[in-house]
C-alpha cells in the first residue's frame, strides 16, 4: 500500500553548517522514500522560505513552523523518525497519539 510518510528530524542548530547537513539528510531520506513508491512530505524544505520572509520584514517564530508542521503530519499516514530534537519530539508524540505507523530506519519500509 502506498503510503504518506512525515519525514521529522532535527533541524535548527546555532551552527548553519549544522542545519545545512540536517536538511541534507532528510532530503536523501525522502528521495529514497519516493524511490520505495510512496510518497512524503518533508518539513525540513520550510527552511528555504527564511530568505522569502526576510526580505518582507515577516518573522515567523518556532511554533510557526510547528503548526504547519503539524497540519502536515496529520494528513500523512505515517512518520519516519530520524533522531531526537525537540521539535522531532512532539511530531514523534503526535503521530503516536493519531495512531500513525512509525518508521525507525529506510529498511522498515515496503516497497509498493
Amino acid at each position: 500500500m502506498q503510503e504518506i510518510i512525515y519525514v521529522a528530524g532535527p533541524l535548527t542548530s546555532n551552527n548553519k553548517e549544522t542545519v545545512i547537513k540536517n536538511v541534507k539528510k532528510a532530503k536523501d531520506i525522502s528521495v529514497v522514500i519516493r524511490q520505495l513508491g510512496h510518497h512524503f512530505y518533508l518539513p525540513h524544505l520550510l527552511y528555504y522560505l527564511n530568505d522569502s520572509l526576510e526580505d518582507l520584514y515577516i518573522e515567523w517564530s518556532y511554533e510557526d513552523y510547528l503548526e504547519i508542521d503539524f497540519f502536515w503530519l496529520r494528513k500523512c499516514t505515517s512518520l519516519f523518525y530520524i533522531g531526537k530534537s525537540p521539535g522531532t519530539d512532539r511530531e514523534l508524540k503526535l503521530a503516536k497519539a493519531s495512531r500513525k505507523k512509525i518508521y525507525y530506519s529506510l529498511e522498515e519500509i515496503k516497497p509498493c
